[in-house]
């Protein structure tokens, strides 16, 4: 078992999208550590968050986000949340222990800790997820959280997990390309079926 996979220990995490990482490179271990979403729910190809297999552009470093296991009843203050969206970023309020963040995916670096709570836990509260939200957009949040979230899931002896959630970028932007590449009929497309 990958160490990236054990729910037990804490998680070093990057965003799919961050321009550090180079895609091309990676090739085929991008899918195999990002995971995918398709259109469909049988599209969906879990992530192993392998980190050995990231490969960076020269020069460049990625943003790292590092994740403790949820707490049972963590888990189910995220259950009870109504969209998948509020589920992931409560995953994150909970789950961050520190962001490192930097360009090109930051506007500049920094580390970024959670408060301390009035329980005396570390949570990263809503003005936290504000700034880090200022610091590398919403969507990253959402990726980053929702692999706090399907991480939370395992057992101690899971297997892979986590894909981009579909409102990743990536995902979108993938979407997007392959709407653009479907051909659509034109007037004299449906004249031709009509005379026919």
């Amino acid at each position: 078992m990958h160490y990236e996979s054990d729910p037990t220990k804490e998680l070093h995490v990057s965003v799919s999208f961050d321009p550090a990482i180079d895609r091309a490179a990676m090739g085929r271990d991008f899918a195999a550590h990002f995971g995918t979403v398709g259109e469909r729910q049988d599209d969906i190809r879990y992530g192993n968050r392998d980190r050995k297999l990231l490969r960076f552009v020269e020069g460049a470093r990625a943003s790292v986000f590092v994740l403790r296991p949820l707490r049972v009843y963590e888990r189910a203050q995220c259950d009870s949340l109504p969209t998948a969206e509020s589920r992931w970023l409560r995953a994150l309020s909970y789950a961050l222990v520190r962001a490192e963040v930097c360009p090109p995916l930051s506007w500049k670096s920094e580390v970024v800790f959670p408060r301390e709570s009035s329980d005396g836990r570390p949570i990263l509260d809503s003005d936290g997820l504000d700034y880090l939200g200022e610091l590398i957009s919403y969507e990253a949040l959402l990726e980053i959280g929702a692999v706090a979230y399907a991480r939370s899931k395992l057992g101690p002896f899971g297997g892979g997990f986590a894909p981009l959630p579909a409102t990743s970028a990536f995902v979108l932007a993938r979407q997007l390309l392959s709407h653009a590449d479907t051909p659509t009929a034109t007037a004299s497309d449906t004249s031709t079926i009509a005379a026919g």
